[in-house]
């Protein structure tokens, strides 16, 4: 999506946050999808989020026997800044408003997942 394409709701998406995931050592895949996929409406009950959605992603083209360091991506598309969008997810995760499972300080603070966000160019 992009800034001239209003999403189904007919908000201009202006911003994306990438998230790479890979499950935390301590727990399996369908868990771990399970748990993301609760989370994606999570994300949509913040006003700033109009789209969200979790890939399984597979090596497509790299260098002979190189494996993947995330198996999963979510790409959550918003309108605004990137930065009041983040600080709209803080709010919310201090407000209580996610359901984290037991796992999630492993998985947080392990390096099992790496972020990013976007503005259009």
């Amino acid at each position: 999506m992009t800034p001239e394409n209003p999403d189904a709701s007919g908000s201009q998406t202006t911003g994306v946050l990438l998230v790479m995931a890979r499950p935390p050592a301590s727990i399996g895949d369908e868990e771990f999808r399970a748990w993301f996929k609760s989370h994606l409406p999570e994300i949509l009950a913040i006003p700033c989020f109009v789209s969200a959605r979790l890939l399984e992603i597979e090596v497509f083209a790299s260098a002979p026997g190189e494996e993947l360091p995330y198996r999963y991506l979510a790409i959550y598309d918003h309108v605004g800044d990137s930065a009041s969008a983040m600080a709209a997810i803080g709010k919310a995760r201090a407000a209580g408003d996610f359901v984290l499972p037991d796992w999630f300080g492993e998985f947080e603070g392990e390096h099992y997942l790496v972020s990013w966000t976007g503005q259009p160019a």
